[in-house]
């Protein structure tokens, strides 16, 4: 378990890392905490996969929630893929539903 706030979990082979972190930190500013610390864990390894429960990259977790709960718990060194609107397959969870869960979270 991480004992931050917000964790944003990624794969060194993966390349959406750094549109993940800009996404959060767009979140944050439209809802008026720009100064939330946010904490980036490499995950390198398959035994790192497993012990953080790590379906792939990026995964971000609030409190240890993640804001996109996977669909199956297969734990490893991927990247992951999050439905948008039209139901279309995109490397980042839609800005919409980072938004609307860190607002719940939060």
């Amino acid at each position: 378990m991480d004992t931050a706030r917000i964790v944003v979990l990624s794969w060194p082979g993966c390349g959406s890392h750094d549109d993940a972190l800009a996404l959060v930190a767009d979140a944050l500013a439209e809802l008026g905490r720009p100064d939330e610390p946010v904490v980036v864990r490499w995950i390198e390894t398959p035994e790192d996969a497993e012990a953080a429960r790590f379906v792939g990259s990026p995964t971000i977790r609030v409190d240890d929630v993640d804001i996109v709960p996977p669909q199956a718990e297969r734990y490893g060194l991927t990247c992951r893929v999050y439905p948008d609107a039209e139901g279309r397959l995109a490397p980042l969870p839609p800005r919409d539903t980072v938004l609307e869960r860190l607002r719940e979270l939060l």
